[in-house]
């Protein structure tokens, strides 16, 4: 298996060799057609390399109301950029030397020989809840590479400065996959860090993939929640993510994993055990799952693709984009007219204007952005997009974004050196498809794009803001280069999904789970007689179905009746003179249900019998019955 895993990554690091030999090598073109940037950019990073695989991420961290961006580099450097009112790196920390330092070299651990690159996105979060925030990085490269993977959580002030590296960090990844030429070096991290709360307590986990074979969970301190790491018995690609999938007090992961005969995907309790069979497919599993309500029952259900490994050599696997429903069961699962892999990570939105979510996702070399219906995984649309050049090439994982204000989403993506924007409504790709004539705008960066955009309004005038992060113009790609472009027709408020796993946090969570009802109110246990209470309550929250009267029993709480939405009395009746009973009132609706509030009633006092109604009763021996 540790082969298997050698070989995966080895046929993928070939395949981003040629692709990044084929992008490096754009030609330069007439500025002219090419739309204006933000002021202040594309702003150049000195001595610092270039951004690859690292995806941006927007949060506020200044407190002042607008997104910053935090992205990480080739040598494993973090940056966070101020884009207003000013452009300016507000800090810089190298995720890859505080990994580094904390290795311990020795009993087969070597020292690394480079720098370990980002090929995730930092997450941004108030892990303990003390109205400060933390930044999550992880940094990792292929088995292959002499270098060390880890996660860092860094400490920020109120103003948006690095204070520290958490106590508890950096935590280190496991040398387990043994790649031949990786012995001796700790696996690598490409999974994005999720952030939310898995065990219930009040402060937020960390939960990530590795190559090390191993799925994480780990509290704010550092260490594991009980239960983890799950052992998954191969490299982890996906980004995980987080969603209440059984209604209780705190959330799932969602993750996909390789194997040696394909993939799975996982759904996982708080304990680590697994919420259903895990879900097989004949291709790993790169593409990280996105979760939302995709046929409007108000559950949420999971879309994924796949990635390519097997498909090297079977041409006809890993073809398809799954969808799952919420307890693990397949609700679709689309091949039609896919001509290949789709290993980038879906995003949910409503790009046609109906009533429900779409799926979007980028052909992996038909360089063709696909939408699928959401409730049904019928194939909406697929468009081929081409850069300016006219050219074809990988399309990954898309944001979405109302782009020119008519109220739908619009499809970002990265190809080559610049960005695609894909109108669906309108069934058109409204950035250039040539150089001449120029007749649509260009957003063109001069230097590959290997991850995806970001989308966020870091001025606060109500329209976004289009961020694509990589290399330099002038140097080709010697130093790390932030684009960022107003799109000045466009619409803030409509924008689902802005960034890769779609916010700050990671989680690739498109749903908000349903409010429950209000909880009664003003009950009381109104009157009693011997052998009954009467109890009342009011109501003043929105619409229910009912609600329901439990008891208190020697061993257990029953359900005592089920009344409807305009009841607001109940008798409970059958029962023991003299006695206390405790009695519990909820209200539901649908499948939510409110805690209820209790109330204690005890019944009349019991009535002497007249010693008129006495019934003598006597005992004859045995013999004579």
């Amino acid at each position: 298996m540790g082969y298997k895993r050698t070989s995966t990554v080895t046929i993928l690091c070939l395949l981003v060799a040629l692709t990044l030999a084929a992008l490096t090598a754009i030609p330069t073109p007439t500025r002219a057609f090419e739309a204006e940037q933000f002021a202040g950019f594309p702003l150049y990073i000195d001595n610092s390399a270039r951004i690859e695989y690292g995806f941006p991420t927007m949060a506020d961290l200044t407190n002042d109301g607008t997104a910053e961006l935090l992205v990480g580099n080739s040598n494993g450097v973090l940056f966070a950029i101020q884009i207003s009112p000013e452009a300016r790196v507000l800090w810089q920390f190298s995720i890859s030397a505080a990994v580094n330092n904390a290795v311990q070299v020795g009993n087969g651990i070597l020292p690394a020989q480079r720098s370990t690159p980002f090929r995730t996105a930092p997450a941004v979060a108030d892990l303990d809840g003390n109205g400060t925030l933390e930044v999550i990085a992880a940094v990792g490269d292929i088995l292959e590479t002499p270098t060390h993977g880890g996660i860092v959580v860094l400490n920020l002030t109120a103003q948006g400065t690095i204070r520290e590296v958490r106590p508890g960090w950096p935590q280190l990844a496991r040398d387990t996959s043994n790649a031949p030429s990786g012995a001796g070096y700790l696996d690598g991290i490409a999974s994005s860090p999720s952030i939310g709360d898995i065990d219930g307590d009040p402060e937020l986990e960390i939960v990530y993939g590795g190559f090390d074979q191993y799925i994480y969970v780990r509290n704010p301190d550092g260490s594991l929640v009980p239960g983890w790491p799950r052992f998954a018995r191969d490299t982890v690609w996906s980004s995980p993510a987080l969603v209440n999938l059984d209604q209780d007090a705190a959330l799932e992961v969602v993750i996909g994993i390789d194997a040696a005969n394909g993939g799975y995907v996982l759904g996982l309790d708080n304990d680590a055990s697994d919420l259903w069979e895990p879900w097989y497919q004949d291709e790993i599993v790169v593409s990280s799952p996105a979760v939302g309500d995709i046929d409007n029952d108000g559950l949420p259900e999971i879309v994924f693709g796949s990635g390519r490994f097997f498909a090297t050599q079977q041409p006809n696997v890993g073809r398809y984009i799954t969808a799952l429903n919420h307890d693990g069961t397949l609700l679709w699962k689309t091949t039609q007219n896919i001509g290949d892999v789709l290993s980038g990570a879906p995003a949910l939105g409503n790009v046609d204007g109906d009533a429900g979510l779409e799926v979007v996702i980028g052909g992996r070399s038909t360089s063709e952005v696909l939408v699928f219906n959401g409730a049904t995984g019928e194939m909406l649309w697929k468009q081929g997009i081409q850069s300016r050049f006219g050219n074809t090439n990988s399309l990954f994982s898309p944001v979405l974004g109302d782009y020119n204000g008519d109220g739908f989403e619009d499809v970002f993506i990265n190809i080559e050196a610049e960005v695609a924007v894909v109108d669906v409504h309108n069934r058109q790709q409204i950035t250039a498809r040539t150089i001449n004539p120029p007749d649509q705008p260009s957003y063109y960066t001069g230097y590959s794009l290997l991850n995806a955009p970001a989308l966020a309004d870091v001025d606060d005038n109500g329209t976004l803001e289009l961020i694509a992060a990589g290399g330099s113009r002038p140097d080709v790609g010697q130093r790390a280069g932030i684009n960022v472009w107003s799109l000045p027709a466009s619409d803030a408020s409509v924008s689902s999904w802005p960034m890769f796993q779609r916010d700050a946090l990671n989680t690739g969570l498109l749903f908000a789970a349903p409010e429950p009802p209000a909880e009664p109110s003003d009950v009381m246990a109104a009157a009693a007689a011997a052998e009954s209470i009467t109890l009342t309550w009011s109501y003043g929250g929105d619409a229910v179905d009912g609600f329901r009267i439990y008891r208190n029993t020697v061993n257990a709480e029953i359900l005592v009746d089920t009344v409807d939405a305009a009841t607001r009395t109940y008798t409970s009746a059958s029962l023991q003179c003299g006695r206390t009973y405790t009695y519990r009132i909820t209200a539901f609706r649908d499948s939510l249900e409110t805690e209820g509030v209790t109330v204690q009633g005890s019944t009349a006092d019991c009535v002497p019998l007249d010693p008129a109604e006495v019934v003598a009763v006597v005992y004859l021996p045995y013999a004579v019955r």
